[in-house]
């Protein structure tokens, strides 16, 4: 599936989906050669990757192995000296380790692999090529790892699971809001990690697609007009700022289960100091391709005209079956004064108004969740986050607060603040 977005209207833009392939190069096995071993190693990777392909994508890849092998800037050319290599490697462990490599980046593109598996077939005899062979057939199949491969195991796995990933359905959860709503919160809290920024102001400017990944390589990738691997957080907030970002990053969830999913998030519709913001969500709202439409509702401020304009224009332009609806910050909510039971009521008595049957609605508190799970992964190292959270799990305890209605045994720090019945939604899109 292609996902078509909009900057403007001139300007239509497509992905691709290479860029949340998981890659966990720490413990890689050319780690422990020498120098001159790792650069001749880098120099046959780099020459069979480009022999088919020099995408910003390939690129990307090769620059992290360059960069965890601790490579010196060096001009990667096809020269006899590098060819030469290839005899040598062929009398160590390092040609199946090549092989690997190879195929973990190519992994998009199997029509790729195979003519650099033909360029490298060129130096070398039947037997030994069916040897290589013997190594795909490994990779592509479930069986337990050879011991005399033993050294592989790690490389097999990590492309192994990459595989299986790939052939999952894409599901597109489209994600939509007015201002301070707290959709940006709504987002890190989904995913577990603060990529996106969160202000009282506009925030977000474009149309931007957040990936998961197979598994946690500890590695944020984001492409715009270029493709970082490894972008720090403090790189990304200013990114965001400038243009339509592709972000991908393994999301964390209370579920074992790993579904493939794309978040897009989009600016919010009410923007007093750019209205070109709304514009660019409701054509993309339109035009898009999506699964799921979250409509993010602030509990304490349900009947703001903005508000009610969005959902009224939602009810004439998006398909109803596709529209689930969060009702966030019930976590400010006051028990001498405010009802968690009666705006929920309030909320599906106003959508079954605007031609919503059986709405879907999840009460949460996205900013709690997204305390919960940076404490739980990483740890709180701010003394204000640190206090909120340990305020607010005193707090979502108390039956009035708790937003874990069913009561589902979740083994999760958040469980009570709602999320999770969301994240479950998300993924088999079954309600708790």
């Amino acid at each position: 599936m292609l996902l078509g977005y909009y900057e403007d209207d001139r300007e239509r833009k497509t992905m691709n989906f290479e860029n949340s392939t998981a890659l966990d190069l720490d413990n890689h096995p050319m780690l422990h050669c020498k120098s001159r071993t790792k650069e001749k190693y880098f120099q046959s990777l780099s020459l069979l990757v480009n022999h088919v392909t020099r995408t910003k994508y390939a690129q990307g890849i090769l620059e992290q192995y360059w960069k965890i092998l601790g490579l010196s800037d060096s001009v990667i050319t096809e020269n006899q000296e590098v060819l030469g290599y290839w005899n040598v490697l062929w009398r160590k462990k390092m040609r199946f380790i090549l092989l690997c490599d190879l195929y973990l980046i190519l992994i998009t593109q199997k029509s790729d692999f195979g003519q650099a598996m033909s360029k490298w077939r060129e130096k070398l005899n039947k037997k030994q090529f069916d040897q290589l062979s013997e190594v795909i057939q490994i990779i592509e199949s479930n069986k337990e790892v050879e011991e005399k491969f033993s050294y592989l195991k790690e490389q097999i796995l990590q492309i192994r699971k990459n595989i299986e990933f790939q052939k999952k359905p894409l599901r597109t959860i489209f994600i939509t809001a007015t201002m301070s709503a707290g959709k940006s919160t709504l987002i890190n809290a989904l995913i577990g990690k603060p990529l996106m920024n969160i202000s009282q102001v506009a925030c977000t400017s474009h149309i931007n697609y957040l990936f998961n990944k197979p598994f946690e390589d500890d590695k944020i990738a984001v492409e715009t007009d270029n493709l970082d691997f490894d972008i720090s957080l403090t790189n990304l907030k200013a990114a965001e700022r400038d243009k339509s970002l592709i972000i991908s990053s393994y999301f964390r969830k209370s579920s074992k289960k790993n579904s493939r999913l794309c978040i897009i998030d989009s600016p919010g519709v009410n923007s007093a100091t750019n209205r070109d913001h709304q514009k660019i969500t409701k054509r993309a709202l339109l035009e898009g391709d999506y699964d799921e439409v979250i409509c993010v509702l602030d509990a304490t401020n349900l009947g703001v005209e903005d508000a009610q304009n969005h959902l009224l224009w939602l009810s004439k332009n998006v398909p109803k079956d596709k529209v689930v609806f969060v009702v966030n910050k019930f976590d400010r909510f006051n028990q001498n004064e405010d009802s968690i039971p009666e705006s929920l009521e309030q909320v599906i008595k106003d959508l079954i108004e605007l031609g919503y049957k059986n709405p879907k609605v999840f009460p949460i508190s996205a900013y709690y969740a997204f305390l919960a799970k940076q404490n739980e992964y990483e740890g709180l190292s701010d003394e204000d986050d640190k206090d909120e959270y340990y305020r607010l799990t005193k707090k979502l305890k108390k039956e009035s607060y708790n937003l874990n209605f069913d009561k589902v045994e979740v083994n999760a720090s958040y469980a009570n603040s709602g999320l999770t019945a969301l994240e479950k939604y998300l993924e088999n899109r079954e309600i708790l």
